[in-house]
């Protein structure tokens, strides 16, 4: 709970940052009246803290006894997602604003830079209104991008020492779906249609499957019982069920048929072949609320055999710079998503400077490790530059 308010404390600081700063830049070129810039400024505040007074609300189970709630919740952060884009629009500009006239100076004289800031100034009343064109613009794209169906990315990954037995063996991904305020059953059963349709062999879900107390969320998940795969359903938590109650949640999972898996481990038999799934909860949330959810490979390991092929189930792909002390056990394969794939731009940029493991494949230390950029989406339903997917694992011999 104190990380999660430190978050909410960040979060608020960053929000009143971003209010000051597009409110001035919007207002800036105009020669407005006191109140009237006041106003546009109280506006733009009440704009800002939509999507903080919905979520605490929502947190504290206030949002959910109003008929229009999940209403509300949407526009809040509809709302928040173009107030964004337009900041990050501004920032662009400034950029290139302060470009421009470094160069002016060294290559115009003092009067026709003072004759050229007089052509701009015109110009500069026109920038307001193409940054809250193009918000809107961007934003419309993105919404109708992060509310389609996902698509199905299918992989071959090729395995060393792989089984006859377990050659062709079909995992389907899903992950990061977020279930709650914004998206509900009718898109998770059109998930799970989709995930049967694709006919597994198991299924895994990496985290982040609700955003909700089981009292509010319960019913979305009802469908998940119609999952069909051979092998299971696996089920790691990610850092939002952690926020959630995780062992409230892992319970409810568990009487549902899940195989919910916390320092665990699934070990499918074909023939004398063994192929094992290893199960770790959130690298960082975990123990943050629990003492006993600490990512424990050694515990989670017990009972494998070192002929074992072995999948890793993580929902935060960090966690696989941290798996090479295994006990003899070599991990084949590790299956995240937590990222969203950065979401949108520049998000994207930025997770690409700060994170290792972003979205997509990558070969660590003889290990793959695959990121999906998510089934849903979290905060403003806004995708520029990614799409939701479900993704399909085919084990193949190396």
């Amino acid at each position: 709970m104190f990380g999660l308010n430190i978050f909410l404390v960040a979060v608020t600081m960053a929000l009143g940052f971003g209010w000051t700063y597009l409110g001035k830049r919007l207002t800036a070129p105009y020669y407005l009246p006191k109140f009237l810039r006041w106003g546009i400024l109280g506006i733009l505040g009440v704009m800002f803290a939509l999507p903080i007074v919905a979520t605490l609300t929502y947190r504290h189970g206030i949002l959910q006894h109003f008929q229009f709630g999940n209403t509300f919740f949407w526009i809040s952060y509809i709302v928040f997602g173009f107030l964004f884009l337009c900041f990050i629009l501004s920032v662009f500009v400034d950029v290139i604003r302060i470009i421009s006239r470094i160069i002016q100076k060294r290559s115009l004289s003092l009067t026709k830079l003072r004759s050229k800031e007089i052509q701009n100034s015109t110009f500069h009343k026109i920038i307001p209104v193409l940054i809250l064109t193009c918000g809107l613009a961007l934003m419309t794209v993105g919404v109708q991008q992060a509310l389609k169906s996902p698509v199905v990315k299918e992989l071959d990954i090729p395995i060393k020492n792989l089984p006859k037995e377990f050659a062709g063996f079909r995992i389907v991904q899903i992950t990061d779906l977020h279930l709650g305020p914004m998206r509900g059953t009718s898109f998770f059963e059109d998930v799970i249609q989709q995930v049967n349709n694709l006919k597994p062999d198991a299924v895994v879900i990496t985290g982040d499957l609700v955003d909700g107390t089981v009292e509010s969320v319960r019913d979305i998940i009802d469908p998940i019982i119609r999952l069909r795969a051979q092998d299971g359903v696996h089920f790691v938590a990610g850092n939002h069920e952690y926020y959630w109650d995780a062992k409230a949640w892992i319970e409810v999972l568990k009487s549902m048929g899940v195989l919910t898996l916390v320092n665990e481990n699934h070990v499918i038999h074909r023939q004398g072949a063994e192929l094992a799934f290893i199960g770790l909860p959130d690298f960082w949330r975990g123990p943050m609320f629990y003492e006993d959810h600490k990512p424990n490979m050694r515990k989670a390991r017990e009972g494998i055999t070192p002929a074992a092929v072995t999948i890793l189930l993580s929902h935060n792909p960090e966690v696989a710079e941290f798996i090479d002390d295994v006990g003899g056990i070599k991990i084949s394969f590790v299956i995240s998503g937590h990222t969203h794939g950065g979401q949108f731009y520049p998000i994207i940029n930025l997770f690409n400077i700060i994170m290792p493991y972003v979205e997509g494949l990558f070969w660590y230390h003889d290990t793959w490790i695959y990121v999906s950029p998510g089934t849903g989406f979290w905060g403003p339903p806004i995708r520029i530059g990614t799409t939701p997917e479900i993704s399909v694992f085919n084990l193949v011999p190396r």
